[in-house]
């Protein structure tokens, strides 16, 4: 299962019945890999799993054990995805072990079936629908008061992930470059209480935002155009949730986006705006000319293994 950069969510007022919702682009690096086979209960971990996860992962091995009726059986996670650092780790780990129990057992399980049953995309579908399909997808949101009727992240409910609305191969010459200074973002208790603190977003605020994705970030998407993505994704740093993700960030990652958009503004050439992947602290660029990116992230002092 792929790590996934998160682009942002669109509706957190309650805007039109709806809330959340948003989009998201799936990695090849890094990935989960997990395996299931028949055999003595064992469950071995990569260093990258933590605790809480691993107390997770045996929850889904037992619910599927008893919803199913499965024998006795190995568990490993081969690879995994750094935790808490706005890649999706946790969802791809849950979905991915899902899909090797779906796979091995031939319960033939969907995308939804699959997330229900590990009990993630409860506020973005974002996670759920790139496992599976890859690309550039769009989920459409939650019902707000009806299925939600509060803001938080998707450990904070229990409810089917957002319908996928939209899904599309990148443009043919993206790049991601995607880096991280600092070590790790909100999860827990306190991302619960960020979002309390700071939802919902104002109405105007979130029409505006809606208003630029549906006449910017979607139109760019859908026509493959690396330019009218961007373009989307650099108002969309400002707007609405995105905007408040940023004022948590560590010292380094917002001394570096202050030292990058100056880089932009003075630089002759055309590069590409910073963006933030969920509540990060991974930032990400999408790119064609991957050699001039990593040449000035180097010139700013980004070590290599950073990138």
């Amino acid at each position: 299962t792929p790590a996934r950069l998160h682009f942002g969510l669109f509706n957190e007022s309650g805007l039109d019945g709806k809330v959340d919702g948003g989009a998201g682009l799936a990695i090849a690096h890094p990935a989960c890999v997990t395996t299931v086979c028949d055999g003595l209960p064992n469950l071995r971990v990569s260093p990258l799993v933590s605790n809480v996860t691993v107390t997770a992962i045996n929850q889904v091995i037992s619910d599927f054990q008893s919803k199913f009726d499965l024998p006795t059986c190995q568990v490993q996670v081969n690879q995994s995805i750094p935790e808490h650092v706005g890649l999706g780790s946790k969802t791809a780990c849950l979905m991915a072990l899902a899909r090797a129990f779906s796979n091995h057992y031939d319960l033939c399980l969907d995308q939804i079936d699959m997330a229900r049953l590990v009990k993630r995309g409860g506020t973005s579908g974002v996670g759920v629908h790139t496992s599976g399909l890859g690309g550039i997808v769009v989920d459409g949101g939650h019902d707000f008061p009806g299925e939600k009727h509060s803001f938080g992240p998707s450990s904070a409910f229990s409810v089917l992930p957002s319908p996928l609305i939209e899904r599309h191969v990148a443009p043919e010459k993206c790049k991601v470059v995607s880096l991280r200074l600092d070590k790790q973002g909100l999860s827990g208790a306190a991302e619960r209480y960020f979002f309390e603190k700071v939802c919902p977003i104002p109405d105007n605020e979130t029409r505006s935002l809606l208003d630029m994705v549906e006449n910017q970030l979607l139109p760019g998407v859908r026509s493959r155009s690396l330019a009218q993505i961007n373009v989307g994704l650099e108002a969309l740093q400002n707007l609405g949730m995105k905007a408040r993700e940023w004022t948590i960030q560590g010292a380094r990652t917002k001394a570096f986006r202050a030292e990058w958009m100056g880089k932009r503004s003075g630089c002759l050439g055309d590069l590409p705006p910073m963006c933030l992947s969920s509540m990060g602290p991974t930032v990400f660029m999408l790119v064609e000319d991957l050699e001039s990116v990593i040449f000035e992230l180097n010139k700013l002092g980004v070590r290599q293994d950073s990138i």
